[in-house]
C-alpha cells in the first residue's frame, strides 16, 4: 500500500515552528536534569499557558507529547505527576501532514554509522525512479530521542544524481545527516510516497539496534519528490515491532 502525504496551511501562527514541540522539549529536558522530580507535579496547563504566551490547545498538545514519552502520568483534576526521568525506548511517531513529517527531526536525532558510494541494487533503484547498477550514496544511521541515546529504528539512505560538492559533503561524517537534512526541508519537497509493511529485521539492522536477528520489525519507505517530480532521496527504515508506534488521522475532503 503507498499513500501520498501533502502539505496544509498552518491555521495559526503559534504553530510554526510547532511551538507545542519545543514546549515539549523544555519539560523533558526539565525532568531529566530533576528539575521537576519524580512524584511531583508538572506546570498546570494555564501557567504553561502564562509563562509561555500559548494557547491552552498548545499547552495540552505539548503535555501529550511528555505523556507520550513516557515520563508523566495526567490525572484528572490533579494535574501531570512526573513518573520516571528515563524515557521509555518505545516511540510514537504522530504524522498528520508534510510539516509533520519533516519536523520529525526535532523530537528524534539520527546519528550516522557511515555513508559510502554504492551501485544500486534493483529494489532501492525501484524506489529511485533508475535503473539497478547507477551509482548513489547510501547513508546508513540510527535513530534515537532528543534526550535519549538508545536507537529506536535503523534507516538507509540512498541519494542519487547529486553534484560533485553534495556527494563529497554526504561522505564527509560531520556533514553527511546536515546535507541529507538540507535536501529534504519543507521549501524543496513537494510530496513524499510512503510504504509500509511488516518484515523481520536483517543482521546488519539487528546489530545497529542491539536486537535479535529476524525479530519483527516496523519498514517505512519513503520517496521524497520535489515540484517537478524528481526524486530528492529514498529512506527506508526498520523499526522493532516492540519499540515504535505509528499514528495518523485520515480526513474527508
Amino acid at each position: 500500500m503507498s499513500t501520498k502525504t501533502s502539505s496544509s496551511k498552518t491555521t495559526s501562527p503559534e504553530a510554526a515552528p510547532h511551538r507545542y514541540r519545543q514546549v515539549a522539549d523544555e519539560l523533558i529536558a526539565g525532568i531529566i536534569s530533576a528539575k521537576y522530580p519524580v512524584e511531583t507535579f508538572l506546570p498546570t496547563e494555564k501557567i504553561l499557558c502564562e509563562h509561555y504566551g500559548i494557547s491552552r490547545y498548545t499547552a495540552r498538545e505539548a503535555l501529550n507529547l511528555v505523556e507520550m514519552a513516557g515520563l508523566i502520568e495526567r490525572r484528572q483534576g490533579s494535574g501531570s505527576i512526573v513518573v520516571s526521568r528515563t524515557p521509555p525506548v518505545r516511540y510514537n511517531h504522530n504524522i498528520q501532514n508534510i510539516e509533520d513529517l519533516l519536523q520529525y527531526g526535532n523530537a528524534s536525532r539520527l546519528r550516522p554509522l557511515f555513508s559510502r558510494e554504492i551501485v544500486l541494487a534493483p529494489e532501492p533503484a525501484h524506489f529511485l525512479r533508475t535503473t539497478a547498477g547507477m551509482p548513489a550514496i547510501l547513508l546508513c544511521g540510527v535513530r534515537h530521542q532528543r534526550h535519549d541515546n538508545r536507537p529506536f529504528s535503523f534507516t538507509r539512505i540512498y541519494i542519487a544524481g547529486k553534484t560533485a560538492t553534495v556527494r563529497k559533503a554526504l561522505l564527509d561524517p560531520e556533514q553527511s545527516v546536515l546535507t541529507m537534512l538540507k535536501l529534504i526541508n519543507l521549501k524543496n519537497v513537494h510530496h513524499i510516497e510512503q510504504v509500509f509493511s511488516a518484515v523481520e529485521l536483517d543482521d546488519e539492522a539487528a546489530e545497529a539496534l542491539g536486537c535479535e536477528a529476524r525479530a519483527a520489525a516496523f519498514r517505512t519507505d519513503r520517496v521524497y519528490f520535489d515540484e517537478k517530480g524528481g526524486v530528492i532521496l529514498y529512506a527506508a527504515s526498520w523499526h522493532p515491532g516492540n519499540l515504535f508506534s505509528y499514528s495518523t488521522v485520515l480526513q474527508r475532503d
